[in-house]
């Protein structure tokens, strides 16, 4: 894992991408079809996805020059 190959990075970041489209597709069908949620739901649902969505784990960092990663 010292080394990915870019079509890797790459496949991976479209499968990620991909799950998070199905899962706003899926989330906007919920939101139909359910009666509104009160503003206090909403805004709670809203700051999980922001959370989930910012979580440092998904990223991808390149370690600084000279440091080596784990193997």
């Amino acid at each position: 894992m010292e080394h990915w190959d870019a079509s890797i990075v790459y496949d991976l970041t479209m499968t990620l991408h991909r799950e998070r489209v199905a899962r706003g597709v899926a989330a906007q069908s919920l939101a139909a079809t359910q009666p509104a949620l009160p503003v206090r739901a909403r805004l709670a649902d809203a700051l999980a996805a922001l959370a989930a969505r910012l979580d440092p784990i998904c990223r991808v960092v390149e370690p600084p020059m000279g440091v080596r990663a784990p193997a």
